[in-house]
């Protein structure tokens, strides 16, 4: 039987001026950044992938595989406009929820019809 190891947290924070920054709550990670090349056709990505193997010291070469990859997300800018539509609509959710409990409270005039 397998022994599940204590998986460390960590939050990668990207910057929209291209900044990166890694935090832990354990300094037991040994955390490598690595910028990998814009290219904008197949061919050109796997030689992007080729770049970033011959740049990584051999002890992160011996886990650099998809099926090794523990998480991934695309990035993309955020600007105060973004937050503020995203805390608009969550508003809207909030209001439509609460008028949908309110209704629920109301009995229907089908029941109404029902009852009489």
């Amino acid at each position: 039987m397998k022994v599940l190891t204590p998986r460390t947290a960590v939050i990668v924070l990207l910057h929209a001026d291209g900044f990166v920054e890694v935090f832990s709550d354990k300094q037991v990670i040994d955390a490598r950044i690595i910028c990998v090349p814009a290219m904008n056709t197949p061919t050109g990505e796997v030689v992007a992938e080729e770049y970033v193997e011959s740049i990584l010291p051999q002890r992160y070469r011996d886990f650099y595989y998809p099926g090794n990859r523990i998480a991934a997300e695309n990035w993309k800018r955020i600007t105060p406009t973004i937050i503020a539509k995203r805390n608009d609509e969550l508003s809207l959710l909030r209001a439509i929820d609460s008028i949908k409990i309110e209704l629920a409270k109301i009995p229907s005039v089908i029941d109404e019809a029902v009852r009489t």
